[in-house]
């Protein structure tokens, strides 16, 4: 019986045991400052919407 490659957890994927989710890297491409800054912004944001994305949303009961 072939194991499916796909399913096991990958170390070098830098996300501990979730494969192919790979959104954030650690580091960063653009040369200067700015680009550098722009660069990380972006990523905060993008990592701000998958967090808030797996957030349920609560109601209060009264």
């Amino acid at each position: 019986m072939e194991m499916d490659n796909r399913l096991q957890p990958s170390l070098d994927s830098g996300n501990g045991d979730v494969p192919g989710k790979t959104a954030v890297r650690g580091s960063l491409t653009l040369r200067d400052y700015d680009g550098q800054v722009a660069e990380a912004m972006a990523l905060v944001r993008a990592l701000n919407k998958m967090t808030k994305a797996g957030m349920p949303e609560s109601v209060r009961i009264t």
